[in-house]
């Protein structure tokens, strides 16, 4: 585990790695899924799998009322197309039903 000082210099050099348009800072807001909640819980499995684009660094508030999710995304500027699919794909006002359903084939991702 890496202490505060090295994680406010990890945050330093991200931020200069935005700064310079290396890298993308993009923050999505859900408008169809709540967190905390069952579908914010199994997308966030999958945000946090092998199976999402590339990125260098992910943000996602614990939270404990219900509030639109949030989700931050560092990544390298190329990838970024890929999180604006992916992100567009799953905020849908039925992602239960689309997504963690076990007859549908797309509840595997």
């Amino acid at each position: 585990m890496i202490g505060d000082g090295e994680y406010l210099v990890y945050e330093y050099h991200r931020q200069q790695l935005v700064a310079l348009g290396v890298v993308s800072e993009t923050t999505y807001r859900f408008n169809h899924i709540l967190n905390p909640s069952d579908a914010s819980r199994h997308l966030s499995k999958l945000l946090f799998s092998s199976q999402r684009p590339d990125c260098i660094d992910l943000s996602l508030p614990s939270l404990i009322e219900p509030e639109p999710m949030e989700l931050t995304v560092w990544c390298n500027v190329e990838d970024q197309s890929e999180w604006e699919t992916l992100i567009a794909a799953r905020d849908i006002p039925n992602y239960a039903g689309r997504f963690m359903s076990g007859n549908n084939p797309d509840s595997r991702q």
